[in-house]
């Protein structure tokens, strides 16, 4: 037996035991939510290449090159050629070429699988492989 059922009786202690438990039932409610908060930021940043959501000028070029390859498919011969072209391009948005403003292969890549779910092109996707 533990210290305090040894000097308290059960009916002394049911009151705390209760408010024990309903508090446990907040914190568990709290942690819920914080733990779907964390899910839903990750799942943002991470959706389309981590950093890419702290990059709004670049994806909006992004998107501009996008229409541009939706209305011209022969453009670029392959998605890896457009997202090169988009690096590229976007390297040369900055006049002191910051590196920093500058993106991965991957997060060109994420920018164009999402652009290709928001704004399907018929055209493109007889260049672009499907996904199995």
């Amino acid at each position: 037996m533990g210290i305090v059922q040894e000097k308290y009786s059960k009916k002394e202690l049911a009151p705390y035991k209760e408010k024990f438990a309903e508090d446990m039932a907040n914190v568990g409610d709290a942690l819920k939510q914080l733990l779907g908060a964390i899910k839903e930021y990750s799942a943002e940043t991470h959706r389309v290449g981590g950093s890419a959501s702290k990059k709004p000028k670049q994806k909006a070029k992004a998107m501009e090159c996008w229409k541009a390859w939706a209305s011209e498919p022969q453009k670029y011969k392959n998605k890896t050629a457009w997202c090169n072209n988009l690096i590229a391009i976007i390297k040369k948005m900055d006049v002191r070429k910051n590196v920093a403003d500058s993106i991965s292969k991957n997060t060109a890549r994420a920018w164009c699988d999402e652009f290709r779910k928001k704004y399907p092109s018929p055209e493109l996707e007889k260049i672009l492989p499907t996904k199995k």
